[in-house]
């Protein structure tokens, strides 16, 4: 990744590596994936998309016993 200039690549790539982890963790965001909208304004983004509530806590879960280890 290139810092504050992202490329179509960079946006991919980290699509590629959220997606891996949240399969291991058993999290699946149907929606994730590149905003290809966003490259009008020369910043591609990762679109997380809308996820159904038991989704969103389980994904919480996971961020909260992820930030608690060492």
């Amino acid at each position: 990744m290139q810092g504050e200039h992202w490329t179509a690549e960079d946006s991919e790539a980290a699509v590629k590596e959220l997606r891996g982890a949240l399969d291991r963790a058993a999290v699946t965001i149907p929606s994730l994936g590149v905003d290809f909208g966003a490259f009008t304004y020369d910043q591609p983004l990762v679109e997380l998309g809308r996820i159904r509530p038991d989704i969103a806590l389980r994904l919480a879960e996971v961020i909260s016993r992820g930030a608690k280890q060492p």
